[in-house]
């Protein structure tokens, strides 16, 4: 935005104003600018760069202060709004003191909130976060009043999709700084495995309708949330072998299935590799592989998935599992030319 020079004209405020007068209505109603407090706005925004974010959140802190108030706090933070690491360009760390400075004002619980929420990429539906982030304090503290809060304090943005359901997300600066206060915290591993166990369930239950008249629905709804499906299985690939197979699993026909044939063919072949799974699952997990290769045109590599897969099948005297690689074997034999083996 632009940034309000010296001497602004009081009649016609500068974009970055009517920002900062438009976020502070949304928590003041009876917020109006006038010749006084317009001066002070303008260079708020001037001590921020300009920058929308860090408008938005001075903003929300109209709330409690007034807009002296907080240039005076900016005043008092003209330190911290210009730490961090040399390197960074000088707007990313103003943007990193201002995130701080939120986060230091937010209550215990809403702290321990916003660092939580750093584990989900790519957004996230509410029912997410009131599972995986559960707080401590008060019995009667729900959850998404923690997250109302830190929306109506521009740390989460929200949009709401074509089926009216609302996801939200932080901006990628806002969830850098969150990310460090977890790892701060020592809670980095126990919040992963929350996140990497809640998606686990729920790709169980979407493969359950993968193939169902409901398929489109849950397609729409993996691919929603892939960017967390792929942190869950990076993050389960090097901590919970086990779990990572099981996502693998549940996945491999979405990834078929919805445009993601590469990288889940991928994903396939480092899961094939981690952990020794029970039969059941291996047989899935090599079908899946074999039906990718075989799809990308990769015979031999789907020729060993089937091979191993009907292996796994018979260990585990599934008969539609047998059924399953053999047919995968069959018809990958077939297209190599081998048609007395198929048969």
């Amino acid at each position: 935005l632009d940034i309000p020079a010296t001497g602004i004209d009081k009649s016609a405020p500068s974009s970055a104003v009517l920002l900062f007068a438009d976020r502070a209505a949304q928590v003041r109603p009876n917020f109006a600018l006038t010749e006084q407090n317009t001066a002070v706005i303008a260079e708020i925004c001037s001590r921020l760069e300009g920058l929308p974010l860090a408008i938005e959140l001075a903003a929300a802190r109209m709330r409690v202060l007034s807009p002296q108030n907080i240039l005076r706090k900016l005043d008092d933070k003209l330190t911290l709004l210009g730490g961090g690491p040399e390197d960074r360009p000088e707007r990313h760390r103003t943007m990193r003191g201002m995130v701080k400075w939120s986060y230091d004002l937010l209550s215990e619980p809403e702290q321990e909130m916003f660092r939580r929420l750093a584990v989900f990429r790519g957004g996230f539906r509410l029912e997410a976060a009131e599972e995986v982030c559960m707080v401590s304090g008060p019995a009667d503290l729900e959850p998404f009043e923690l997250i109302a809060s830190l929306t109506e304090k521009s740390l989460l943005t929200r949009r709401e999709l074509a089926n009216g359901e609302m996801r939200l997300q932080m901006l990628e600066v806002v969830r850098e700084y969150a990310l460090e206060a977890l790892i701060e915290s020592n809670e980095e591993d126990v919040i992963k495995r929350r996140h990497a166990r809640y998606f686990a369930d729920f790709s169980d239950e979407a493969e359950r309708y993968i193939q169902t008249t409901e398929s489109a629905k849950w397609l729409d709804r993996l691919d929603e949330d892939h960017d967390n499906l792929r942190a869950a299985m990076r993050w389960t690939l090097e901590k919970d072998p086990d779990m990572a197979v099981r996502l693998a699993v549940s996945l491999r026909n979405f990834w078929i299935l919805h445009g993601h044939l590469n990288e889940g063919f991928e994903w396939l072949m480092a899961a094939s590799s981690v952990g020794k799974p029970p039969a059941n699952a291996r047989f899935k997990l090599m079908n899946g592989l074999g039906l990718a290769a075989r799809f990308r045109g990769d015979h031999e590599a789907a020729r060993r998935a089937y091979v191993a897969g009907l292996k796994a099948g018979e260990e585990a005297e599934d008969l539609p599992g047998i059924a399953i690689s053999c047919r995968g074997l069959g018809l990958v034999l077939m297209q190599s030319g081998d048609t007395e083996e198929a048969a």
